[in-house]
């Protein structure tokens, strides 16, 4: 029954938010089915590559992504997920939590500003395509490396340095996440497979069935719901989450 209920809040958080789903089956693999944090993070990269996936392609019509920002960054997202799971490997699971929490809170930081000003500087065209391919390259690289989605990143980078709206940056943010968590999960299972461990398929099915559903219903409310209300929403959402995980790792 927990589980059910945390895929909904995962589905839901992905479908309006464009991240969020790492975030939260993180700590459910870690703390609900008590998984060793390696496990739990690549059971979390295919839960939220999955959702994702499916969510992207069944509302690509109606809202499509930006695919010129899904190349600037997904292209050096890939590369730098794959190599950020690779190098996690040489490094505990304890340091890899509390990076996470870190940048939950820098994100959070960001994403109220954004939401709170009327007006924002934005970049020169070639200035931001050059910080976008290194932001793509960094996102992908906490992707891989701290076993999240990097939507928290990403929704804050396309909204702040690319001045796309809300909604867009939100579907552009789930192909993207896709992209990366796929790469970062095929790495991270091909190292579980070195140190003879193997995922739990059911729960990761369970959740990522019940998280698809309601992402795509969460997907279509999102023109309909208030865009600077739901940025502060977000922001709040993650200090919490960044709270809980750094209580519970000191």
């Amino acid at each position: 029954m927990w589980l059910v209920l945390a895929a909904l809040v995962i589905g839901l958080s992905l479908g309006i938010f464009g991240s969020g789903g790492a975030i939260l089956t993180l700590p459910v693999m870690l703390y609900l089915l008590d998984q060793p944090p390696k496990l739990a993070i690549a059971s979390s990269l295919l839960v939220v590559a999955l959702v994702t996936f499916a969510t992207s392609v069944f509302n690509w019509r109606k809202q499509k992504p930006s695919l010129r920002h899904v190349w600037l960054l997904g292209i050096p997202g890939i590369v730098g997920s794959y190599l950020g799971a690779w190098s996690s490997v040489w490094v505990d699971a304890r340091v890899q939590l509390i990076v996470f929490t870190l940048l939950l809170f820098i994100a959070a930081s960001l994403m109220w500003k954004k939401s709170s000003s009327v007006h924002m500087q934005r970049p020169t065209h070639a200035a931001k395509s050059q910080i976008l391919v290194l932001q793509g390259a960094i996102l992908g690289a906490v992707t891989g490396f701290v076993g999240v989605g990097g939507g928290f990143l990403i929704v804050p980078a396309l909204t702040l340095m690319a001045g796309l709206g809300f909604v867009e940056a939100v579907s552009t943010s789930m192909v993207l996440i896709a992209l990366q968590s796929s790469v970062a999960f095929a790495k991270h299972y091909y190292l579980l497979n070195q140190l003879h461990e193997h995922l739990d398929w059911q729960p990761v099915l369970i959740v990522s069935v019940v998280a698809v559903i309601t992402s795509i219903s969460g997907n279509l409310l999102l023109k309909h719901l208030p865009t600077q209300l739901l940025g502060k929403l977000f922001s709040v959402f993650l200090a919490l989450i960044a709270l809980g995980i750094g209580y519970q790792q000191l």
